[in-house]
């Protein structure tokens, strides 16, 4: 019993732990549609390393992780990824909201793929994401005033109206 209560103590902190990993992309090749399925894991665990670790744009690490999240989304056959008018909305035509939004997209699809058929589901999912990466002040990325009123919204059960659905 007492063991089991020491591993209950320290799991979320392994867990936290796990997220915080910067993925190897040594050999991350990604030209053929194999590349990509074998890739999903290390993909998984760079956006679960951006979400879960303190923005900073000196972050080397950073940076390659969100590239190559990027360049897996640009061309994986299994998934498509719809950039719309939702998309700017919540972004506002920030390109580092856009990088982390594209990441939370990337983490909700890889983490559901039963319901990725769906892209309203995907979006407000991914907004949610983003709206609790940003929200965090220990992530030091201070959300504007547009993202405050979004997570308002979705606090209030209606982030869905909030975005037009």
């Amino acid at each position: 019993m007492q063991k089991f209560l020491v591993l209950l103590f320290f799991f979320p902190a392994i867990t936290n732990l796990q997220a915080q990993i910067l993925p190897n992309f040594d050999g991350f090749k990604l030209e053929k549609a194999s590349d990509y399925k074998i890739a999903e894991p290390i993909v998984l665990q760079a956006a679960n390393y951006l979400l879960a670790t303190a923005y900073d744009k000196d972050n080397s690490g950073q940076k390659d992780a969100l590239k190559n999240v990027i360049q897996w989304m640009s061309g994986t056959p299994d998934y498509a990824f719809r950039i719309d008018k939702i998309t700017e909305y919540v972004t506002q035509g920030n390109n580092l909201l856009l990088g982390y939004y594209l990441t939370a997209m990337t983490k909700f699809v890889l983490e559901n793929k039963s319901l990725v058929q769906d892209p309203k589901v995907v979006m407000l999912n991914s907004t949610r994401i983003l709206l609790a990466y940003t929200g965090n002040p220990d992530h030091k990325m201070k959300p504007s005033k547009h993202l405050k009123k979004l997570a308002e919204a979705d606090a209030q059960s209606q982030l869905e109206k909030e975005l037009g659905y």
